[in-house]
């Protein structure tokens, strides 16, 4: 699936630099969702073993260690106790790796092989009882595997989300498009765009249960709201919504922050109450009362999701025609957006430069409540990072800072806060080999790698 790219506004050169810089990404991130009409009939898998979409049958999860270099394609971390959980595709393989890290030692398996061409994304959830990882089969259909939390890292039992003989309501068209959480109940929840539909869809399970649910979160068919954009706009781009979701839960309550590739804009869908509520975040027009739409611009890519100290909700996002990082905050039903990151350095000359920054933005809270925001400087493939600093208004001026600058580094930036075990950053470097580019992990822990 291809994303258009607009020339960021009023910059002139600069923004035929930044609009060149963007298209590379964009191949760069270009994700093709394999899709399959009917998803394949698979008997339930008794424990330690799980059905592939090749064979149709149950095999045994045998993990095999994997002690070569640690890549960081497409990697995902999460907290789990005194350590985290990653999970990682290593690319010339094809094979999907999980793992295990403390800030001196690391342990990693091998969960599952894809067929070529690998997996793009994966997505990673913990709760206090459960660790829980998902992919795309080359069948089209999800898998998720799940293991106990401080659990050993080679005990993982996998489900394939898939057509059972006895159950017809779950089609669906999968996509590399997809996330992954564990709610307070521990229920299992993915969202994903379902390219057939172009909509964003939910799968869901209670805990222990083995029939899965699946409902429409979002086919933009309903809304109402003047900050909508125009049916003829989304009958020519024919995207649809649901790109790049991120999905968080409080209490029973469940968000998901996500990208509309017809309109160009960032939305939000909120489950509450057992109703889901859609609302449009960003439009990317610089006077959004307004709604000039001949000025809407492409916000929304790689919008990442948290809560405050005081539980409400804040969406960092990629604003793609201006080139930037955004950050949204919830105040008395509103979005209050600020410019986390212009993008705007100064070089060797003390002039001024614009970058391409915001690629894989990644948003968390400390201890303290402070938003810290991890992403890519795609200009200069940096990993990038800004933190706000609090006003008493609730405000405050950003800081930005790099976080590595030995690029090309920074893509699929993650990151994770909790007070037991600091602030990680991960992402992927590329290492030059005689064979080639090689993809390699990147572990930051309380700023030190």
């Amino acid at each position: 699936m291809s994303h258009a790219t607009r020339t960021p506004i009023g910059y002139g050169q600069a923004g035929r630099r930044i609009a060149a810089a963007a298209a590379a990404m964009s191949v760069l991130m270009a994700v093709g969702g394999c899709k399959v009409e009917k998803p394949l009939s698979c008997p339930p898998c008794p424990a330690g073993t799980a059905c592939t979409a090749s064979s149709g049958i149950c095999e045994e999860i045998a993990l095999e260690p994997f002690d070569d270099f640690i890549p960081g394609r497409a990697v995902r971390i999460a907290p789990e106790g005194s350590r985290i959980a990653l999970a990682v595709i290593e690319p010339q393989t094809g094979a999907l790796l999980v793992g295990t890290a403390t800030p001196s030692s690391r342990a990693f398996h091998t969960l599952h092989r894809f067929g070529r061409p690998a997996g793009k994304r994966i997505a990673l959830a913990s709760s206090p009882r459960t660790v829980a990882v998902a992919w795309l089969d080359e069948g089209g259909v999800y898998q998720i595997a799940t293991r106990a939390a401080r659990g050993a890292n080679d005990h993982w039992e996998a489900t394939l989300i898939a057509l059972s003989e006895q159950d017809t309501a779950l089609e669906y068209s999968g996509s590399e498009e997809f996330d992954l959480t564990i709610d307070a109940r521990e229920h299992v929840h993915l969202v994903f765009h379902d390219s057939r539909l172009r909509a964003l869809r939910r799968l869901s399970r209670a805990d222990g249960a083995r029939r899965w649910q699946l409902e429409t979160v979002d086919d933009a068919s309903s809304q109402q709201s003047q900050l909508v954009c125009s049916a003829e706009r989304r009958l020519a781009a024919r995207l649809g919504v649901g790109i790049e979701p991120t999905v968080r839960g409080r209490g029973e309550d469940l968000y998901v922050a996500y990208h509309d590739a017809d309109c160009g804009d960032l939305r939000l869908a909120r489950r509450v109450d057992k109703e889901w509520v859609v609302s449009v975040v960003d439009t990317g027009d610089a006077d959004v009362e307004a709604v000039r739409l001949h000025e809407r611009g492409v916000v929304g890519r790689f919008p990442s999701l948290a809560f405050d100290e005081a539980g409400r909700i804040a969406v960092a996002y990629h604003d793609v025609s201006r080139g930037r990082v955004m950050y949204a905050s919830a105040r008395e039903g509103q979005f209050k957006r600020e410019v986390a990151d212009p993008g705007f350095e100064l070089d060797e000359f003390s002039q001024q430069q614009k970058q391409l920054v915001g690629a894989f933005t990644r948003l968390v809270f400390d201890d303290s409540g402070t938003p810290r925001l991890a992403y890519m400087n795609a200009t200069r493939t940096h990993l990038r990072g800004a933190h706000r600093l609090a006003e008493a208004n609730g405000s405050g001026r950003w800081l930005q800072r790099t976080l590595d600058a030995q690029g090309p580094v920074g893509f699929f930036a993650d990151q994770i806060y909790d007070a037991s075990i600091g602030h990680i950053v991960a992402a992927e470097r590329l290492v030059p080999t005689a064979q080639g580019l090689s993809s390699r992990l990147v572990l930051i822990w309380d700023g030190k790698q």
